[in-house]
């Protein structure tokens, strides 16, 4: 049984908001491009997110899933967003661990990107003063 609390998985949505934050930045910057909030956006959201929250713990271990469920406010983002039929269709082809992986996935997503404005403001403007 896991015993994840709101406040660990809330603490650690920040914590990932932030971390994708930095390897956006640090891959606009390896590619010679403008740290801007547009362009950290437009990094985040063309494979920094999916990768890091497809790769995160909460996604691969099935532990996780429910508590997730149970804690997340975004509970319902996949279904929100790409109906029920998409339920239907992760039940099948991948049975009722699949399903509850995927919608763990999809809230968690959703989660982390509650985060991520903040996590680009202060990390711009640590930028500006010099910090990162």
């Amino acid at each position: 049984m896991n015993n994840l609390t709101s406040a660990q998985y809330y603490q650690e949505c920040e914590n990932m908001a932030s971390l994708i934050v930095e390897q956006a930045i640090e891959s606009l910057q390896c590619d010679n491009e403008e740290v801007n909030a547009d362009n950290i956006n437009d990094k985040i959201y063309d494979h920094v997110l999916h990768e890091s929250i497809d790769s995160h713990q909460y996604v691969i271990y099935n532990a996780y899933h429910l508590p997730i469920l149970q804690i997340s406010s975004n509970d319902d983002y996949m279904i929100d967003n790409m109906g029920a039929d998409c339920l239907e269709h992760e039940l099948k082809n991948n049975g009722l661990s699949g399903l509850h992986m995927a919608l763990a996935f999809w809230a968690f997503y959703a989660d982390v990107c509650d985060y991520l404005e903040n996590a680009i403001n202060e990390q711009l403007e640590q930028l500006e003063e010099g910090g990162v």
